[in-house]
């Protein structure tokens, strides 16, 4: 099970570290990042693959649909062209 997860310049989760537990409800007002953080999760489970993880992470696929390029999901004030997902 998946106890923590930190984010960095996904979308507009610009730095969320996020303890998790057997249950987890995200609620919150329109535009606070709750379907960033389902696209970073579902991103994720895409993105694995045995022995595949050379090829990258696409940001295309049955999962996520099309999150565009690197640009579109980088967060726009990031200090670095870097998304980090830990």
């Amino acid at each position: 099970m998946i106890t923590n997860i930190q984010i960095n310049n996904f979308k507009s989760l610009v730095d969320i570290n996020l303890p998790l537990e057997g249950l987890n409800v995200i609620t919150g007002i329109n535009g606070m990042g709750k379907s960033s953080l389902i696209q970073c999760l579902l991103l994720l489970r895409q993105a694995y693959v045995p022995n595949g993880i050379g090829r990258g992470v696409s940001l295309k696929g049955e999962l996520t649909g099309n999150l565009g390029n690197f640009n579109d999901v980088l967060f726009r004030n990031a200090q670095e062209d870097t998304i980090s997902f830990r």
